[in-house]
């Protein structure tokens, strides 16, 4: 607070402002130089998550082709699918059921 206030840390002006007023500081800072900082409000979902979660919320809307022009410049390629598929070894896949001792 006191870099962006241009203040020594031991500042009394920095004790003179009330906590409501160091947030709207801190948010308005962060939203002039989101690389160097990062605020958000207790309480507030972060931007980032609430473009995901209104993606995600197309999924339970869309059905059909529409769902799948939706989703396959998401998805990876087939070859890409098919590569992850070659290389799961099925060795290695413990089937569970009941023990035996």
């Amino acid at each position: 607070m006191s870099r962006i206030l241009e203040k020594s840390p031991f500042d009394p002006e920095l004790l003179n402002h009330t906590e409501p007023q160091l947030d709207f500081i801190l948010e308005m800072y962060s939203a002039e130089h989101p690389a160097e900082l990062k605020f958000t409000r207790p309480g507030k979902p972060d931007p980032e998550l609430e473009k995901i979660q209104s993606q995600i919320g197309w999924v339970d809307v869309l059905t059909g082709k529409a769902l799948d022009d939706y989703l396959k410049p998401r998805l990876p390629s087939e070859a890409t699918l098919e590569k992850l598929r070659n290389t799961v070894d099925s060795s290695a896949v413990v089937r569970m059921g009941p023990r035996t001792n």
